[in-house]
């Protein structure tokens, strides 16, 4: 994560005002346009959709859901097969329900734990392991004070006393404090270590595993580490229950197979048959971060924000009465929070030629202002981040600005391009093509559980939205189209690690 940053340049006027009437009017009264907003805001972020992980079932039914308001709206499908959905090679490897279990054996009297909310846990390698299971109990301050010899081979059923692991373990400083306690706990070498705690287990409520871009096991070559794993304190009772002679068998059985991961991705075609095959993209990431460690990451800043007002101004370029010359294209890309891989996809695979792209608009982080130690979110209540546009393209750089003093009325900052490689515009800028991201800044919220919808400030996502679109229907209409700088395909190819010659049209 980058550090706020503390200096600010506000832009300067460049232009005069550019006095421009909106021949695609968004609707007319602010409510109207703030209710949409607000309805995909709350269902994107609401607990059905589980955070939208990449590769978890509920960025499938994001997908979904884009899909249809898509397919109301009237957009032409860009994705596969006749569909919205541009598939994205993607892989899942998860515990096997069927074949994970612990076992516990006595005397003929067995003790059985399926996955669930008395067995959980996070997952990443196949293990068989048994051994006399062994109460372990470790203090607040965490220091283990194990036998070796009475440890090695034995089953560990692990409680930590005094504070949850959630308290104890928050943070960086308490994940590497939970690193150093899982070695110290494997040191002498223990069959297996279930820690017990009835919370992470009944969070997690089944062995959750991980998934990756592209097909083959996310674990394969990846560094070594332990299945974290989770008993209740009932289950643990019920083995130890079991008395002298006892033993504990741990099976953990990985299953891989493809995971839901796709950009979402339709049409509107321009009216101007000598003019429709250019396009104009209108971008967002539809992914956040799911759920993880059980915990749900709503996302509805980043970026059901930016979903909404994609979906908002679809539906009203659809609706005009007078569309724009040239085509406009809306996508949602996949894998944004875990390396750009949907929109990296999306540009090598583009169901548009390349060169027919006359710029692509990035919709991330929109509704919320900036706040961080040093400024508040009132300070920043007219501010919006305007990144990218002078890394390629003078042409879309002024257009922008001109369009601010007529449509925007924003204070333009110029302080976060250093933000400019972390959202998906990066992937068309590398092919040449220019782009405009749109951001309105970090919040405390980032990246956590409080990224809620009632945070959103329905205003400023208003406002955003008619500011992007604005800037989207002059680069439909204008007879000329941005062009990409030489001098600036020079100084920035080399970092972008961009062709010879980019996609957009070069100014020599």
């Amino acid at each position: 994560m980058l550090p706020f940053a503390a200096a600010r340049r506000r832009a300067a006027p460049r232009v005069a005002a550019l006095l421009v009437a909106l021949a695609v009017p968004l609707p007319a009264q602010d409510a109207a346009l703030r209710d949409r907003l607000r309805q995909h805001v709350e269902v994107l972020a609401s607990p059905d959709f589980a955070g939208r992980g990449t590769g978890q079932h509920g960025f499938e039914r994001a997908a979904a859901y884009v899909s249809e308001q898509m397919a109301r709206i009237g957009l032409e499908p860009l994705g596969d097969d006749g569909t919205y959905r541009q598939a994205v090679p993607w892989t899942r490897v998860e515990g096997d329900p069927a074949q994970c279990r612990v076992r516990g054996e006595a005397g003929g009297e067995v003790v059985e734990l399926a996955p669930g909310p008395d067995f959980a846990g996070r997952v990443w390698f196949d293990q068989d392991a048994t051994g006399a299971p062994l109460d372990v109990r470790v203090p607040a301050d965490g220091d283990v004070a194990l036998d070796a010899e009475e440890a090695r081979g034995k089953v560990l059923l692990v409680e930590l006393t005094g504070a949850d692991l959630d308290a104890r373990f928050a943070g960086p400083d308490g994940a590497a404090a939970w690193t150093a306690l899982q070695a110290k706990l494997r040191a002498p070498g223990p069959a297996a270590v279930l820690f017990v705690d009835d919370a992470r287990a009944r969070r997690l409520g089944g062995l959750e595993g991980t998934t990756a871009p592209g097909r083959g096991s996310p674990t394969r070559g990846a560094e070594r580490r332990p299945n974290e794993l989770f008993v209740s304190r009932a289950a643990r009772d019920r083995l130890l229950a079991l008395g002298a002679g006892a033993t504990v068998r741990v099976a953990i059985v990985l299953r891989e197979a493809p995971a839901p991961a796709c950009n979402v991705v339709g049409r509107l075609r321009g009216a101007d048959e000598a003019a429709r095959d250019e396009h104009v993209v209108i971008g967002c990431h539809l992914d956040h971060l799911g759920v993880k460690d059980g915990v749900v990451y709503p996302g509805a800043d980043d970026d059901a924000s930016g979903t909404a007002a994609v979906l908002a101004l679809a539906e009203a370029f659809a609706a005009a009465p007078d569309r724009p010359r040239r085509s406009l294209v809306f996508v949602a890309f996949c894998g944004e929070e875990v390396g750009l891989q949907g929109s990296r996809h999306f540009v090598h695979h583009c169901p548009v030629p390349l060169p027919s792209i006359v710029a692509e608009l990035q919709l991330d982080m929109i509704g919320r202002s900036e706040e961080g130690a040093h400024e508040t979110r009132e300070q920043n209540a007219n501010s919006l981040h305007l990144i990218g546009t002078e890394k390629l393209s003078a042409d879309l750089h002024r257009l922008c600005v001109e369009l601010n003093r007529a449509a925007g009325g924003f204070a333009l900052e110029w302080d976060q391009e250093d933000v400019f490689w972390r959202s998906d515009h990066v992937n068309f800028a590398r092919m040449g093509v220019p782009v405009a991201f749109f951001f309105t800044g970090f919040h405390a919220d980032y990246h956590q559980p409080t990224d809620t919808a009632d945070k959103i400030e329905w205003d400023k996502l208003e406002r955003v939205t008619r500011y992007v679109q604005a800037v989207a229907r002059r680069l439909a209409d204008d007879e000329e189209r941005p062009h990409v700088d030489q001098a600036a395909w020079r100084k920035h190819r080399e970092a972008l690690r961009g062709p010879v010659e980019p996609a957009a049209p070069l100014r020599r």
